[in-house]
């Protein structure tokens, strides 16, 4: 026993050597002197030796050991904490590259909301301007419509006045009517009583012609007789006898030529008194038509004061409309923008609003950080006061070891040390951790309420946008009404040279002329600007698009803007050779179309391309050669004073599909140069056929005449109502036709005949 409790005994201090040495000694003892002899000797000496081991077991083996089976324990509790505590750090860096990825988006996302907020603060801008603009618009046109209004009272008070003085000159008409009628009559009743007293004086007269003829024959019958019984007489006899029978016949044909004058002054006087009584039937016939059209002038201007009062009416009605849209509209734009303050105010809140709970996280986090430096000064503090319980109870421990024991100790304390140190700066890493992890919540919650914040912020300008569409197209339906019922337009007729100065000077001329005339929109004719003695000619004139044209590179764009400028017209340029973008060697055939101020507000290329082979052979004439077709997906319409007008150009005519999709319309226009053979047998037709078809006015500016590269052209420029009747027409060379384009005529025919709305393809 005491030599397994010598090899086992740990080798301590020196006392417990001496210990050992002697259990060795015993040991050999017994072994060599025998057992029980060894043990009855030395009873005393054993008893006392096992006390003595077992006391410094007691006081200094036994804590050893505990103290090595604590030191073995927290090294596997460091080991596993430094595993926990590396995976932690790792954890810990994820979550900080997390974080810092997290931040540079939430900053981009800021800045991103921060763009879009100010690009929807602009478009705000924007949006009320143009609210603010088409307000003015709408005031501008409202006191334009009451200017109208008021203009339109004037001549209804007018009108009025023409009307009592058409009913006061209609009365004096009746009177005088009447009494040119009773006088009629009265003449009337003498002329047929004087007639009838000549018919009877004619009848007495020709009694007594006959009468005397009568007696005539009897006294020549009876002179015949007594010549024939007294043949025998003597020659001298007979020679008397046949003079007095010469005598007889002369009286007779005396008598007969007066009867033929009587017949004649007979019927000269009734000739006299049926052209006095056809005079009389004319005059009351005339008077019966002056008075009907007195009666009709004045049905119709009862007609046209109730036409006009129900207009105004309408118009007053209208413009009340438009009043209390004007205002709900500016009632729903006041709304608009009150939400748009209270989406940015609430936006503003609500950021206002993270920031202060961030803040107050901030101060959270703060004192959480303070109160866990206060722990961790704390925890450093008891870990010290531990440390020095532990130093001091190991010193007297530490004062039997030997160096390798004093050091195995001293690096478990320091050990120890490190995993309190890291204890700490893991709670600390959790804190932060936490702490990010709810800036990270916090920041989300803020970019949601962003996003709806900005959705509900769309969401409110598409409804403004849409609600600004509607009333821009209430404001041209509104501007539709208030175009003029009667307008007057010009087509202006050339033959055109093959350069330029001429062409120019022969439209300013005439379009001086037309504005002179009254006209308020002009047609120009196709080629007005050139018609050379070469197809080619056109391409070396082709100008720039320009909204500022310069006479010397832009002449034909510079006269027709100084024309519309300088008479206040509106003015549709027929044709001119404009630059292709996709052929330099070809030109585009474009009709511009300016307003009074000069601006271009209208452009048709032409589409369909003219080609005409008069023998079959060889195209004559070939449009494609020099000219790109313009696209097919433009609708060519502008709104011009008359209403709806459509573009088209020459060839043009010949499709009706392509006049169909600008329906409805006011106004067609053909600037054109229709060949002499082609004009001679279509172009009348074609123009009124779509006319009719349209039930709209179609006004045509032809070329007319012999140009001086040979070429004929038809002219025939003409301005055609809604039914298909010409209203005005030039047959050939240089001028202008002048017409009115009535809006009344269109709604009567269309009212009369709607066969638009009839229509099933």
């Amino acid at each position: 026993m005491l030599g397994f409790l010598a090899l086992y005994m740990p080798r301590t201090s020196v006392k417990s050597q001496r210990y050992l040495a002697a259990g060795l000694l015993m040991a050999m003892l017994v072994r060599t002197l025998g057992m029980r002899r060894v043990l009855l000797g030395l009873r005393p000496f054993v008893y006392k030796l096992l006390t003595a081991a077992k006391a410094a077991y007691d006081t200094q083996l036994r804590p050893l050991l505990d103290s090595a089976q604590t030191i073995q324990a927290l090294q596997t509790t460091v080991a596993a904490k430094d595993t926990t505590i590396d995976d932690l750090a790792a954890n810990v860096a994820n979550l900080h590259e997390a974080a810092r990825v997290q931040r540079v988006a939430t900053t981009e996302i800021s800045a991103d909301l921060k763009v879009q907020v100010h690009n929807l603060k602009i478009r705000l801008h924007r949006t009320t301007e143009r609210a603010a603009q088409s307000t003015e618009a709408l005031q501008a046109a409202v006191a334009s419509k009451d200017a109208a209004i008021a203009a339109r009272d004037a001549a209804i008070t007018e009108l009025r006045t023409q009307v009592a003085d058409l009913h006061e000159a209609a009365r004096v008409q009746r009177v005088a009517a009447t009494t040119i009628s009773a006088d009629l009559k009265v003449e009337l009743h003498n002329t047929k009583i004087q007639l009838h007293r000549t018919e009877e004086r004619a009848q007495r007269d020709m009694t007594e012609l006959r009468s005397a003829f009568s007696t005539l024959q009897q006294e020549h019958r009876a002179l015949d007789s007594r010549a024939t019984s007294t043949a025998a007489a003597s020659k001298i006899q007979l020679a008397h006898a046949h003079h007095e029978n010469v005598a007889v016949k002369g009286l007779a044909a005396a008598a007969i030529a007066a009867l033929a004058d009587c017949r004649r002054k007979h019927e000269m006087e009734m000739e006299a008194a049926a052209s006095a009584a056809k005079f009389t039937q004319i005059q009351l016939f005339q008077s019966k038509r002056v008075l009907a059209a007195v009666a009709q002038e004045a049905i119709s201007a009862q007609n046209a004061l109730r036409d006009v009062t129900a207009e105004r009416d309408a118009m007053a009605a209208s413009t009340n409309r438009l009043a209390s849209e004007l205002q709900a509209a500016k009632s729903h734009a006041t709304a608009l923008e009150a939400a748009s303050m209270v989406a940015l105010e609430r936006e503003r809140q609500a950021r206002l609003d993270t920031t202060r709970a961030m803040d107050e996280q901030r101060a959270v986090h703060q004192e959480r950080l303070q109160a866990a430096r206060t722990q961790h000064e704390a925890l450093q503090n008891a870990m010290q006061a531990m440390t020095n319980r532990h130093t001091a109870s190991l010193v007297e421990a530490f004062a039997q070891l030997d160096d390798a024991d004093v050091l195995r100790a001293r690096a478990h304390s320091a050990r120890v040390s490190q995993l309190v140190v890291r204890d700490v700066q893991q709670s600390e890493h959790r804190a932060q951790i936490r702490t990010l992890q709810d800036a990270l919540a916090a920041a989300n919650a803020s970019r949601q309420a962003d996003a709806e914040a900005h959705a509900e912020f769309a969401a409110m300008m598409l409804q403004r946008d849409r609600r600004i569409s509607d009333l821009e197209a209430k404001r041209g339906e509104y501007l539709s009404t208030m175009a003029a019922t009667k307008v007057a337009v010009a087509a202006v007729q050339l033959v055109s040279r093959a350069t330029l100065p001429p062409n120019i000077a022969a439209v300013r001329r005439i379009v001086g002329e037309a504005a002179a005339a009254g006209a308020s929109i002009v047609v120009l004719p196709e080629y007005w600007g050139i018609l050379g003695r070469h197809e080619t000619d056109k391409v070396g004139l082709r100008e720039a698009l320009t909204t500022s044209p310069i006479a010397a590179k832009q002449p034909m764009q510079h006269c027709m803007r100084e024309l519309a400028l300088q008479h206040q017209i509106w003015l549709i340029g027929g044709t001119i050779p404009l630059e292709c973008p996709s052929d330099a060697t070809k030109v585009l055939n474009t009709t511009l179309v300016y307003n009074p101020s000069g601006d271009v507000v209208g452009r048709y290329d032409k589409v369909h391309l003219f080609g005409f082979t008069p023998d079959g052979n060889q195209a004559a004439f070939d449009e494609a050669r020099t000219i790109v077709a313009g696209s097919t997906t433009q609708v060519p319409v502008v709104d011009l004073p008359c209403g709806r007008v459509g573009l088209s150009v020459c060839y043009d005519l010949r499709f009706p599909e392509f006049y169909r999709a600008m329906a409805p319309l006011a106004l067609a226009v053909v600037p054109a140069a229709f060949t002499h053979v082609t004009g001679e047998a279509h172009w009348e037709i074609l123009l009124r056929a779509r006319a009719i078809e349209n039930q709209c006015y179609v006004l045509a500016s032809a070329q007319g005449g012999t140009h001086e590269n040979g070429r004929r052209t038809w002219g025939q420029s003409m301005l055609i109502d809604p039914w298909g009747k010409i209203v005005s027409e030039l047959r050939e060379g240089e001028g202008f036709v002048l017409g009115d384009v009535d809006l009344d005529v269109i709604t009567r025919t269309r009212r009369q005949l709607p066969a638009l709305d009839h229509r099933r393809m």
